[in-house]
């Protein structure tokens, strides 16, 4: 194996490194992923491109309340669009509204 090829379970490493550098620091750091990266011997790139496409990853810095809104169907069908909507009104430089996937409260929708 090659320098450049990495290691064939390095994918199984992947999620935990950035799981781990987001409950350290809140979200996915860049100087944190940098040294992730070269400790799993992939690019930066790799684990910017994980970190994107899960939403449980954060890019940014949070910030102080975050609510969660369930867009799944039971909660979509119960209003959970009206209830963002509203939400929304409260989102400032301390407040985050976001919708988010299944949360499994499908018999108290919307949550």
């Amino acid at each position: 194996m090659s320098a450049a090829t990495p290691h064939p379970d390095y994918r199984a490493r992947l999620i935990p490194a950035l799981q781990r550098i987001q409950r350290e620091a809140g979200y996915l750091q860049r100087d944190k992923m940098v040294e992730a990266a070269r400790e799993l011997g992939v690019t930066v790139n790799k684990l910017q491109t994980v970190g994107s496409f899960f939403p449980l990853f954060r890019l940014t810095p949070p910030k102080k309340v975050t609510v969660s809104v369930c867009r799944d169907m039971a909660c979509h069908l119960a209003g959970a669009k009206g209830i963002m909507a509203r939400l929304r009104k409260l989102e400032g430089e301390n407040v985050e509204v976001k919708g988010m996937s299944c949360v499994g409260r499908c018999d108290r929708a919307p949550a």
